[in-house]
């Protein structure tokens, strides 16, 4: 069961896997520099839709190329990314994006990442924060 949005991150990832081998990257590049092609996960919204507590994933999938290659590939690789994360994702809708001048999709799925009962949420936790945070590379 997906119970956090770290776990619904690493399950999308996976899912991922087939359609692009070696490419499906959890997060963001920490660079400007892509490698193309390859579908990355953004940070999350999250939604109370009672009693649901969503996680509203934005996966990127990133092409180069000539234009029509560039949409032949986003064709196919966003009906297969959509095949993969379905199962996983209670609503997915998709647009069109660009970045750093690479064509690109916008696969937005939203993971039901927790209930919100009537007596309310549990309290949060302490977050331990890794010990690369805070440095830029």
């Amino acid at each position: 069961m997906i119970s956090d949005p770290a776990t619904a991150r690493a399950a999308l990832a996976d899912a991922l896997e087939i359609v692009l081998p070696g490419r499906v990257y959890p997060q963001p590049p920490t660079t400007s520099r892509y490698v193309t092609p390859s579908i990355f996960i953004e940070q999350p919204e999250l939604v109370i839709e009672e009693p649901a507590v969503s996680a509203i994933f934005p996966v990127w999938i990133v092409v180069d190329g000539t234009v029509d290659a560039q949409i032949a590939s986003l064709d196919d690789l966003t009906w297969n990314a959509w095949l993969a994360i379905a199962p996983l994702a209670d609503t997915l809708r998709v647009r069109p994006a660009t970045v750093t001048g690479y064509r690109a999709a916008v696969l937005e799925a939203s993971v039901v990442v927790g209930v919100a009962p009537l007596c309310g949420m549990a309290p949060p936790q302490t977050v331990t924060i890794p010990a690369s945070a805070g440095r830029r590379t």
